[in-house]
């Protein structure tokens, strides 16, 4: 939002105000990159919407493309080299994108199976294999994350690998990062391994990802939820928590599958669950705000719209419908949806 201000401040101002702004802007983004890697999309529409600037020089516009580019790129390699590098050992700034990746093939109906080809053959076969070893806890597995390698021995990874298995399952199980070869290959080894499973079943089903990627688009821009995932509300509403004591002022302890006794304001929880779903219906909005902001070519309304397209997108090809991935986008959701009420109250006016 601070990067868009500051953008549509550029607009109108004089060449070095403007050189200000759009470095400030480009500070926010790059942050916002440096944050969540898949900002990285928007990060690249917002660069290249300063083309769209006809009123200003050829040169310049690509000057500020370029100064985009160099500044969210230099935040991002700052970090990579100075503490990611230094601390992991390793360029590679997600080793978990692999079970992301097949996460979301699962979600568009795309079958994950050993026999896709014959890096799914050879995953399929290291799932299967047997291991006394706990991997159910996650807490001590923290300090683990920053190591990109094996998390066991060579001789424990030798004994692992080196197991013989009978009939392996056509069908492979898809689960977090608890599945054994995440922690014998470890997490870059294995997310690499995960990434060529996720194309080798995309490519045997190019149609079926086309049709499930525009209707994962459609939901997120409706923000309704997927009939066998994430509600849209995400927390539990208050039909389907316990209240076991009175409490004092309305705070009670809470007890459902995401709360374990946590102290709540009962009266709070009614009132949002009750108010969610007929507010998130201006969500409908959405495509129709998207459609007439892109229609009047005006440069802050086709970017918003824009960049909240190239980011719906980004989510729906490497991950899943999940509110958590696409709540970081509201404000795109309101400023469209805000500027297309406005404009249908006024023209009813």
């Amino acid at each position: 939002v601070f990067a868009l201000w500051a953008a549509e401040r550029a607009w109108s101002a004089s060449r070095r105000k403007r050189l200000a702004l759009v470095i400030l802007a480009s500070l926010a983004v790059g942050l916002a990159t440096l944050a969540r890697l898949n900002f990285a999309p928007a990060a690249a529409v917002f660069g290249l919407s300063f083309l769209l600037w006809k009123h200003i020089p050829r040169v310049e516009r690509l000057a500020l493309l370029g100064l985009v580019g160099v500044i969210t790129g230099g935040i991002l390699g700052a970090y990579t080299l100075l503490i990611h590098l230094p601390s992991t050992g390793t360029l590679q700034l997600n080793c978990h994108s692999g079970m992301t990746l097949l996460a979301s093939a699962v979600d568009k109906r795309v079958p994950v199976l050993a026999s896709n080809g014959p890096h799914s053959a050879q995953y399929a076969r290291l799932v299967a294999l047997p291991t006394d070893k706990d991997l159910s806890s996650y807490s001590y597995t923290f300090p683990y994350w920053r190591n990109p390698d094996s998390w066991f021995s060579q001789a424990e990874v030798d004994e692992y690998l080196s197991q013989s298995v009978g009939d392996v399952p056509d069908e492979i199980p898809v689960a977090i990062h608890a599945l054994a070869p995440n922690w014998f290959l470890g997490p870059c080894e294995n997310s690499a391994l995960q990434t060529r499973v996720y194309l080798e079943a995309i490519a045997l089903q190019p149609i079926t990802l086309a049709l499930e990627t525009a209707r994962s688009i459609l939901l997120m821009l409706l923000q309704q939820p997927p009939e066998d995932g994430f509600q849209n509300m995400y927390l539990d509403s208050a039909e389907q928590i316990e209240f076991q004591d009175g409490g004092t002022l309305g705070f009670q302890r809470a007890h459902s599958a995401l709360y374990k006794g946590n102290l709540v304001w009962q009266p709070g929880i009614a009132v949002f669950s009750a108010l969610f779903a007929p507010v998130n219906l201006l969500k409908l909005l959405t495509p129709p705000a998207v459609a007439a902001a892109l229609w009047k070519r005006d440069w802050l309304l086709a970017t918003v719209a824009l960049l909240l397209l190239a980011e719906l997108v980004a989510i729906s090809l490497a991950a899943h419908i999940e509110p958590r991935l696409y709540a970081a986008l509201a404000p795109l959701y309101t400023i469209l949806i805000g500027w297309f009420l406005a404009e249908i109250a006024e023209r009813v006016q």
